[in-house]
Protein backbone atom coordinates (compact mmCIF):
# COMPACT_ATOMS: atom_id res chain seq x y z
CA UNK A 1 0.00 0.00 0.00
CA UNK A 2 1.36 3.39 -0.98
CA UNK A 3 1.72 5.81 1.81
CA UNK A 4 1.61 9.44 0.82
CA UNK A 5 3.43 11.87 3.00
CA UNK A 6 2.70 15.52 3.02
CA UNK A 7 5.55 17.82 4.05
CA UNK A 8 4.81 21.43 4.88
CA UNK A 9 7.74 23.84 4.73
CA UNK A 10 7.28 27.14 6.49
CA UNK A 11 9.69 29.91 5.53
CA UNK A 12 10.01 32.74 8.00
CA UNK A 13 11.50 35.92 6.61
CA UNK A 14 13.07 38.40 9.04
CA UNK A 15 13.50 41.91 7.76
CA UNK A 16 16.45 43.68 9.40
CA UNK A 17 16.62 47.43 9.04
CA UNK A 18 20.21 48.66 8.82
CA UNK A 19 20.74 52.17 10.17
CA UNK A 20 23.86 53.64 8.57
CA UNK A 21 26.37 55.86 10.35
CA UNK A 22 26.10 59.54 9.50
CA UNK A 23 28.74 61.18 11.70
CA UNK A 24 31.45 60.57 14.28
CA UNK A 25 32.57 63.15 16.86
CA UNK A 26 35.23 63.33 19.60
CA UNK A 27 34.93 64.90 23.04
CA UNK A 28 38.25 66.71 22.45
CA UNK A 29 39.81 68.22 19.32
CA UNK A 30 43.26 68.74 20.86
CA UNK A 31 45.38 67.38 23.70
CA UNK A 32 48.63 68.56 25.33
CA UNK A 33 50.42 65.80 27.16
CA UNK A 34 53.71 65.16 28.91
CA UNK A 35 55.81 62.17 27.93
CA UNK A 36 54.38 59.06 29.56
CA UNK A 37 51.02 60.68 30.25
CA UNK A 38 47.76 59.04 29.16
CA UNK A 39 44.38 60.54 28.32
CA UNK A 40 41.18 58.84 27.15
CA UNK A 41 39.33 60.15 24.12
CA UNK A 42 35.63 59.40 23.79
CA UNK A 43 34.18 58.91 20.29
CA UNK A 44 30.44 59.17 19.63
CA UNK A 45 28.95 57.55 16.53
CA UNK A 46 25.73 59.10 15.26
CA UNK A 47 22.87 58.54 14.99
CA UNK A 48 22.44 56.86 18.36
CA UNK A 49 20.63 53.92 16.78
CA UNK A 50 23.28 53.26 14.12
CA UNK A 51 23.63 49.54 13.50
CA UNK A 52 27.44 49.39 13.46
CA UNK A 53 29.04 51.73 15.97
CA UNK A 54 32.53 50.24 15.84
CA UNK A 55 35.42 52.75 15.83
CA UNK A 56 38.92 52.25 14.43
CA UNK A 57 41.69 54.29 16.11
CA UNK A 58 44.99 55.35 14.54
CA UNK A 59 47.93 57.71 15.12
CA UNK A 60 49.82 59.57 12.42
CA UNK A 61 53.09 59.12 14.34
CA UNK A 62 53.39 56.36 16.92
CA UNK A 63 56.78 57.70 18.06
CA UNK A 64 54.93 60.75 19.42
CA UNK A 65 51.70 59.12 20.62
CA UNK A 66 49.92 55.81 20.35
CA UNK A 67 46.21 55.13 20.70
CA UNK A 68 44.26 52.01 21.65
CA UNK A 69 40.50 51.99 22.17
CA UNK A 70 40.65 55.75 22.59
CA UNK A 71 43.45 55.75 25.18
CA UNK A 72 46.20 58.09 23.98
CA UNK A 73 49.70 57.51 25.36
CA UNK A 74 52.36 60.20 24.91
CA UNK A 75 55.63 58.58 23.79
CA UNK A 76 57.96 61.33 22.61
CA UNK A 77 58.25 65.07 22.10
CA UNK A 78 56.45 66.40 19.04
CA UNK A 79 53.04 66.61 17.41
CA UNK A 80 50.79 64.12 15.68
CA UNK A 81 47.15 63.47 14.86
CA UNK A 82 44.96 60.79 16.37
CA UNK A 83 42.09 59.75 14.10
CA UNK A 84 38.87 57.97 14.96
CA UNK A 85 37.22 56.28 11.98
CA UNK A 86 33.71 54.86 11.92
CA UNK A 87 33.90 51.33 10.57
CA UNK A 88 30.59 51.88 8.80
CA UNK A 89 30.89 54.60 6.18
CA UNK A 90 34.51 55.53 6.88
CA UNK A 91 33.65 58.83 8.56
CA UNK A 92 36.64 60.31 10.41
CA UNK A 93 37.38 62.87 13.09
CA UNK A 94 40.79 64.08 14.28
CA UNK A 95 42.40 65.17 17.53
CA UNK A 96 45.65 67.16 17.44
CA UNK A 97 48.20 65.85 19.94
CA UNK A 98 51.12 67.89 21.34
CA UNK A 99 53.64 66.12 23.54
CA UNK A 100 56.04 68.06 25.77
CA UNK A 101 59.58 66.84 26.32
CA UNK A 102 59.47 66.68 30.11
CA UNK A 103 57.59 64.33 32.38
CA UNK A 104 55.38 65.31 35.31
CA UNK A 105 54.84 62.12 37.31
CA UNK A 106 52.17 62.32 39.97
CA UNK A 107 54.71 61.74 42.73
CA UNK A 108 53.68 62.07 46.35
CA UNK A 109 55.40 63.50 49.41
CA UNK A 110 59.13 63.52 49.96
CA UNK A 111 59.72 61.73 46.63
CA UNK A 112 58.83 64.86 44.66
CA UNK A 113 61.87 66.44 43.04
CA UNK A 114 62.14 70.15 42.34
CA UNK A 115 62.21 69.40 38.61
CA UNK A 116 58.81 67.73 38.97
CA UNK A 117 57.45 70.78 40.83
CA UNK A 118 58.62 73.12 38.10
CA UNK A 119 57.52 70.92 35.22
CA UNK A 120 54.10 70.66 36.84
CA UNK A 121 53.98 74.45 37.16
CA UNK A 122 54.78 74.91 33.47
CA UNK A 123 52.24 72.25 32.48
CA UNK A 124 49.49 73.97 34.49
CA UNK A 125 50.31 77.26 32.74
CA UNK A 126 49.96 75.56 29.37
CA UNK A 127 46.64 74.02 30.38
CA UNK A 128 45.37 77.49 31.28
CA UNK A 129 46.40 79.05 27.98
CA UNK A 130 49.79 80.31 29.21
CA UNK A 131 48.46 83.35 31.12
CA UNK A 132 51.99 84.73 31.31
CA UNK A 133 55.36 83.87 29.85
CA UNK A 134 58.41 82.95 31.88
CA UNK A 135 62.14 82.58 31.46
CA UNK A 136 63.09 79.53 33.48
CA UNK A 137 66.46 79.30 35.22
CA UNK A 138 67.85 76.57 37.45
CA UNK A 139 70.02 77.72 40.32
CA UNK A 140 71.22 74.39 41.68
CA UNK A 141 69.43 71.26 42.78
CA UNK A 142 67.25 72.99 45.38
CA UNK A 143 66.20 76.19 43.62
CA UNK A 144 64.42 77.07 40.39
CA UNK A 145 63.47 80.61 39.50
CA UNK A 146 62.00 82.53 36.59
CA UNK A 147 61.52 86.04 35.31
CA UNK A 148 57.98 86.78 34.20
CA UNK A 149 59.22 88.76 31.21
CA UNK A 150 61.75 88.38 28.42
CA UNK A 151 64.65 90.01 30.26
CA UNK A 152 67.00 88.77 32.93
CA UNK A 153 66.39 89.79 36.52
CA UNK A 154 69.91 91.03 37.25
CA UNK A 155 69.73 93.75 34.61
CA UNK A 156 66.06 94.65 34.38
CA UNK A 157 62.85 95.18 36.26
CA UNK A 158 60.94 91.96 36.59
CA UNK A 159 58.55 89.84 38.52
CA UNK A 160 60.58 86.94 39.87
CA UNK A 161 59.16 83.56 40.88
CA UNK A 162 61.33 81.14 42.81
CA UNK A 163 60.65 77.57 43.91
CA UNK A 164 62.89 76.23 46.68
CA UNK A 165 62.74 72.62 47.87
CA UNK A 166 63.17 72.22 51.61
CA UNK A 167 62.64 69.29 53.96
CA UNK A 168 58.88 68.88 54.30
CA UNK A 169 57.77 71.88 52.27
CA UNK A 170 58.03 73.80 49.02
CA UNK A 171 58.92 77.47 49.47
CA UNK A 172 57.48 79.79 46.85
CA UNK A 173 59.07 83.22 46.62
CA UNK A 174 57.49 86.06 44.68
CA UNK A 175 59.32 89.33 44.09
CA UNK A 176 58.71 92.56 42.23
CA UNK A 177 62.25 93.76 41.66
CA UNK A 178 62.77 97.43 40.90
CA UNK A 179 65.81 98.46 38.86
CA UNK A 180 64.23 101.77 37.96
CA UNK A 181 63.63 104.57 40.48
CA UNK A 182 60.45 105.63 38.67
CA UNK A 183 58.91 102.19 39.07
CA UNK A 184 59.95 102.15 42.70
CA UNK A 185 58.21 105.46 43.24
CA UNK A 186 55.03 104.11 41.64
CA UNK A 187 55.10 101.03 43.86
CA UNK A 188 55.73 103.02 47.03
CA UNK A 189 53.11 105.61 46.15
CA UNK A 190 50.56 102.81 45.86
CA UNK A 191 51.77 100.82 48.85
CA UNK A 192 48.49 101.12 50.77
CA UNK A 193 46.42 100.17 47.71
CA UNK A 194 48.65 97.18 47.07
CA UNK A 195 48.41 96.11 50.70
CA UNK A 196 44.62 96.12 50.43
CA UNK A 197 44.67 94.07 47.24
CA UNK A 198 46.91 91.34 48.65
CA UNK A 199 44.98 89.39 51.26
CA UNK A 200 47.88 87.13 52.20
CA UNK A 201 51.04 88.01 54.12
CA UNK A 202 53.66 89.97 52.20
CA UNK A 203 56.80 92.01 52.95
CA UNK A 204 58.09 95.35 51.72
CA UNK A 205 61.86 95.22 51.45
CA UNK A 206 63.92 98.37 51.07
CA UNK A 207 67.53 97.37 50.55
CA UNK A 208 70.51 98.12 48.35
CA UNK A 209 70.41 94.74 46.59
CA UNK A 210 66.75 94.89 45.60
CA UNK A 211 65.52 98.42 46.27
CA UNK A 212 61.77 98.84 46.68
CA UNK A 213 61.11 95.16 46.33
CA UNK A 214 57.68 93.74 47.13
CA UNK A 215 58.19 90.21 48.38
CA UNK A 216 56.13 87.20 49.40
CA UNK A 217 57.52 84.02 50.90
CA UNK A 218 54.96 81.25 51.18
CA UNK A 219 55.53 77.69 52.40
CA UNK A 220 53.42 74.77 51.17
CA UNK A 221 53.62 71.46 53.09
CA UNK A 222 54.54 68.49 50.94
CA UNK A 223 53.52 65.48 53.02
CA UNK A 224 50.79 63.35 51.46
CA UNK A 225 50.23 65.65 48.47
CA UNK A 226 50.99 65.34 44.80
CA UNK A 227 53.09 67.87 42.92
CA UNK A 228 49.97 69.09 41.10
CA UNK A 229 48.05 69.65 44.34
CA UNK A 230 50.91 71.70 45.80
CA UNK A 231 51.45 73.85 42.69
CA UNK A 232 47.71 74.44 42.26
CA UNK A 233 47.62 75.70 45.86
CA UNK A 234 50.46 78.10 45.07
CA UNK A 235 49.10 79.31 41.72
CA UNK A 236 46.54 81.86 43.07
CA UNK A 237 49.34 83.64 44.94
CA UNK A 238 51.50 83.72 41.82
CA UNK A 239 48.68 84.99 39.61
CA UNK A 240 47.72 87.73 42.08
CA UNK A 241 51.31 88.88 42.21
CA UNK A 242 51.59 89.07 38.44
CA UNK A 243 48.32 91.04 38.39
CA UNK A 244 49.78 93.60 40.83
CA UNK A 245 52.92 93.92 38.72
CA UNK A 246 50.89 94.50 35.56
CA UNK A 247 48.82 97.22 37.22
CA UNK A 248 51.60 99.19 38.89
CA UNK A 249 54.62 98.26 36.82
CA UNK A 250 52.89 99.37 33.63
CA UNK A 251 54.90 98.16 30.62
CA UNK A 252 58.25 98.28 32.36
CA UNK A 253 57.96 94.78 33.78
CA UNK A 254 56.44 93.13 30.73
CA UNK A 255 57.75 93.40 27.18
CA UNK A 256 55.78 90.64 25.48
Amino acid sequence: MDIEREINIIIITTIVTVVPVELIVLDKTSLRLCMGEEKLLHATVLPDNATNKAVIWSSSDSSVATVKNGMVTACGEGACTVTATAEDGGFTVNCSISVLKYQTPDTIGRNISLDVFWNTFEQILIENGEPFKIIHEKAGEQTHWACVNKNKALNNNCVDISLVRREGFLRVGLYIIDRNARIGQILLANKENIDRQISFEHIWEDGTRNPNTLRIIKKFPIAGKTSREIIENALPYIMKYVEIAKIYGEHDFFDF
